[in-house]
């Protein structure tokens, strides 16, 4: 655990996330066979033996995806991944290109002393060393698990002698799933007001994008150290990778299934819906409101046709040898149709990617 003492008298330093120990997962399956023998039930079940009943739920708990671990790994103070602000010149890549402007010598870098519990934002250090800071990426500290909770009900019912029929429902809520946001983004509003000529003082900048870092003056020259909030113009697209997302999945699902001797044919059809906030952590959620970022999954199917065939070759009753060479042959095959959702998200790049 962080703060356990080691042999060498160092102590085992905390992770870049936290270790719950409340990942509690549960399941619970119920299987039911009714046995009517008479009346409409029985002729709705087939009788003994012929329908049953299964249902099942559970809390599942998965990893954060381990790709996101290396994004932070240039971080300042104990690393660097320098962006510079403006597009610079190869001979003078500290130099602002647009304003001439001369930025900090990054290297060589050095790292601070490691603190057990480092303030936040870390008064020891010295940012002015780093900043401008642009491009980077972070995983917040107080990730919890992701996990979701599924549950199924399923009716399957014997059709004569080689047939059976199964229809079900399976859904699902998914909780504390990753997804990206900015923590520093742009106020479209501020640089909306200095977007045009008259806006700013004369011979002056205006706001634009990829201007949001800028230094702009207003027509009555008040100074607008960039637009970006809660933090100063010095930090620029920098993600955070937080386990905020939630999604849910619901379906009905059917199938057919078919036997005649050597030959099975299968049949099944699925009406599902997916949602979410973010189907994947290269789309950035609204980091304003990311309740609004809820709407139908990049990935969403609402309709899948399957069918499927799989014969058995009779090689052991053609050739009349029944060995390992001749039992086990078979052909099989599928044809799929499926139909997403006419209402689709547009996956926006990551910040800093």
């Amino acid at each position: 655990m962080p703060g356990d003492p080691l042999p060498e008298g160092d102590h085992v330093r905390p992770a870049i996330g936290l270790s719950p120990l409340d990942n509690f997962s549960p399941r619970l399956g119920i299987a039911y066979s009714p046995e009517f023998v008479s009346g409409f039930l029985a002729k709705l079940t087939g009788g003994r033996g012929k329908t049953s009943i299964r249902a099942g739920a559970g809390r599942f708990f998965t990893a954060v995806e381990g790709l996101t671990r290396a994004y932070p790994t240039g971080n300042p103070p104990y690393g660097l991944t320098y962006t510079s602000p403006e597009s610079p010149v190869m001979a003078t890549p500290f130099v602002g290109a647009l304003t001439g402007t001369n930025f900090i010598q990054q290297f060589p870098v050095n790292v601070p002393p490691y603190t057990v519990s480092p303030s936040n934002p870390d008064t020891n250090i010295d940012w002015s060393r780093y900043t401008p800071i642009s491009g980077t990426g972070s995983v917040f500290r107080g990730n919890k698990t992701p996990y979701t909770m599924s549950a199924n009900l399923t009716v399957e019912r014997q059709l004569g002698s080689n047939m059976l029929l199964s229809v079900g429902y399976t859904g699902s809520l998914s909780r504390h799933l990753l997804a990206v946001h900015s923590v520093s983004p742009g106020n479209p509003a501020l640089c909306l007001s200095l977007s045009q000529p008259q806006d700013v003082a004369p011979g002056t900048l205006t706001c634009g994008p990829f201007g949001e870092n800028l230094v702009n003056t207003r027509a009555d020259g008040t100074i607008v150290n960039g637009t970006r909030s809660p933090y100063p113009n010095t930090i620029g697209t920098d993600a955070v990778y937080q386990n905020m997302g939630n999604a849910n999945y619901n379906s009905l699902q059917a199938s057919l299934k078919r036997t005649a001797g050597p030959l099975t044919l299968l049949a099944s059809y699925t009406y599902g819906k997916s949602m979410d906030w973010a189907s994947s952590i290269q789309e950035q959620v609204n980091p304003f409101d990311f309740r609004k970022e809820y709407a139908i999954s990049a990935f969403d199917l609402k309709h899948n046709f399957v069918f499927s065939y799989n014969y058995e070759l009779p090689f052991a009753k053609l050739f009349r040898i029944s060995n390992r060479w001749t039992q086990g042959w078979a052909i099989s095959g599928r044809s799929c149709r499926r139909r997403a959702s006419s209402s689709m998200r547009y996956d926006l790049p990551t910040p800093g990617a």
